[in-house]
């Protein structure tokens, strides 16, 4: 289940870098960030970002 959410994530940050930019999603997941209070919910996005990183050499 976290894998498969972890997934959307990744799959949804390289949707918004498509879209607009590496810089703008980059600043777009701080501001998101900021606003989680729950480290564990903090740790699932960033793990799920860590992921787009190999999509982004595709």
């Amino acid at each position: 289940m976290l894998i498969n959410t972890q997934e959307h994530i990744a799959n949804a940050y390289k949707c918004l870098v498509d879209m607009s930019s590496e810089s703008t999603a980059e600043k777009m997941m701080a501001k998101v960030m900021e606003t989680i209070g729950n480290p564990e919910t903090k740790t699932l996005i960033e793990q799920g970002l860590k992921r787009h990183k190999p999509l982004k050499n595709v």
